[in-house]
């Protein structure tokens, strides 16, 4: 194959042609590399897919309390929103910053709650509630009866207080707040 035509220097388009087909069989073995290792395991070596965020996602808090299912589903206490400062806990003597609730719904053993910041605040429902230890802090606890407007009271640090149904109905927890 001749590259110039007699007398002239102008390449031939055949010429042109094998130099496209160069470049694109160049880029394809560029590319053949990535995509073998996408589906190979090669320490050391990985290749993102399209589309896969290089960054980690946000977190964004959404006040659910942890394991707030479970606990539900064992306990039968709804723990519904919270800004995770007090959250349920098993309940420890050797604690004494712990929010102890008595309830009818567990005769004989208290609720417990951890406190782990300065402030805090839980929204929950403890049917049958009739007493609340207090712990380290000053407690406000929201109650209510049988679709009664919400009644706040405030139990002094280190204090047991009892909880006292105002028509003889069945008192339910349904904030504690620490201030």
């Amino acid at each position: 194959m001749k590259r110039f035509m007699k007398g002239g220097s102008r390449p031939l388009q055949l010429g042109a042609l094998s130099l496209g087909l160069l470049s694109a069989l160049a880029g394809s073995l560029v590319i053949a590399p990535s995509a073998i290792a996408a589906t190979t395991d090669q320490p050391g070596y990985t290749v993102e897919p399209v589309g896969t965020p290089l960054e980690p996602g946000y977190t964004v808090e959404n006040y659910i309390h942890p394991n707030a299912e479970q606990i539900a589903a064992t306990t039968n206490i709804l723990l519904k929103e919270g800004d995770g400062q007090i959250i349920y806990a098993t309940c420890d003597s050797s604690k004494p910053t712990q929010i102890k609730v008595e309830s009818s719904i567990r005769p004989g053993a208290k609720i417990c709650f951890d406190v782990t910041g300065p402030t805090g605040w839980l929204k929950m429902e403890i049917p049958g509630s009739f007493g609340v230890r207090s712990g380290a802090k000053e407690l406000t606890i929201t109650t209510t009866e049988s679709g009664a407007a919400p009644e706040q009271q405030t139990v002094p640090a280190n204090t047991n207080m009892g909880i006292d149904p105002i028509d003889s109905g069945e008192v339910t927890l349904v904030e504690l707040r620490v201030k």
